[in-house]
């Protein structure tokens, strides 16, 4: 089982700056205080689909900076295997109804909501373990060009975003 840092709150708020350091956004707040040490480590243990579902269910909230796409990073890095990434880029893909596209505001509210976060990751769930052309193929290159081979759930989210343009 993967574990989370143990020191204290300044490895929280480390975790925090690099999770925003990836993203093009600053970070309005850190607004860190339903994380702890306990929190990281149940985060980093899930160890199956139904634990990561309920876990997410049973957030009532953001766990940083008010974002669930801040929140879904900070998620996938703490546990790659289970957490797939939110972004613009993915929501683009995945949403049906083209809120995503018609404007910024809409683009906030669409991605500001859990239930469509919670609606990609169970998506996400049922692509899992199914053939999906060509990737294979990129596992493989992945594992060639970086030496290790990316989870399943990583590798359909990645083939998502590359599928969408830069805005």
């Amino acid at each position: 089982m993967k574990k989370g840092p143990k020191n204290n709150e300044q490895d929280i708020y480390a975790l925090a700056v690099a999770v925003y350091g990836w993203m093009p956004t600053v970070p309005k707040t850190l607004n860190i205080g339903s994380i702890t040490t306990e929190t990281i480590d149940q985060i980093a243990g899930i160890d199956s689909e139904s634990g990561m579902t309920n876990f997410l269910r049973d957030l009532e909230k953001p766990l940083i900076n008010n974002s669930w796409v801040g929140t879904s990073k900070l998620l996938h890095f703490l546990n790659t295997e289970y957490f797939p990434i939110w972004d613009s880029r993915i929501a683009r893909v995945v949403d049906n109804a083209g809120a995503v596209n018609e404007s910024d505001n809409l683009k906030s509210n669409y991605m500001g909501k859990k239930t469509n976060y919670l609606n990609y990751v169970e998506e996400m769930l049922e692509f899992k373990g199914k053939q999906i052309k060509g990737l294979d193929k990129f596992r493989g290159d992945f594992e060639i060009l970086f030496g290790y081979v990316p989870s399943e759930i990583r590798s359909l989210e990645m083939a998502l975003f590359f599928k969408q343009p830069k805005e």
